[in-house]
């Protein structure tokens, strides 16, 4: 399945050489999800997600605007597809926005 983003720029770049070349398809899929997400109004989460969004895809995220926008992910994982919340979990360490690690309970 092709992103709206592949449909516009052609292929996505992909693995860990990629992260340096631009934003990496994991990333580019997170952002496109939260960016029809409902925020609060004014919230500096919907400002970095809309942002995110409207940047230029080629250059690569920093480590900080990565694991914000994981940790923005991982809060808002109510709203966006299980694919997605487990790549948020998996990159966020189950630690959301306000810095708290959600316990999980193993059944």
């Amino acid at each position: 399945m092709t992103t709206a983003i592949e449909t516009l720029c052609g292929p996505v770049l992909i693995g860990e050489d990629a992260a340096s070349k631009g934003m990496t398809a994991d990333e580019i899929r997170i952002v496109e999800a939260l960016y029809g997400c409902s925020f609060c109004p004014g919230s500096t989460q919907k400002r970095f997600v809309r942002q995110m969004f409207h940047r230029d895809r080629g250059k690569p995220l920093t480590e900080r605007q990565r694991a914000y926008l994981w940790a923005i992910g991982w809060s808002w994982r109510r709203q966006l597809p299980g694919v997605l919340v487990d790549l948020a979990h998996r990159y966020s360490a189950g630690v959301g926005i306000r810095g708290r690690q959600v316990l999980e309970s193993r059944a």
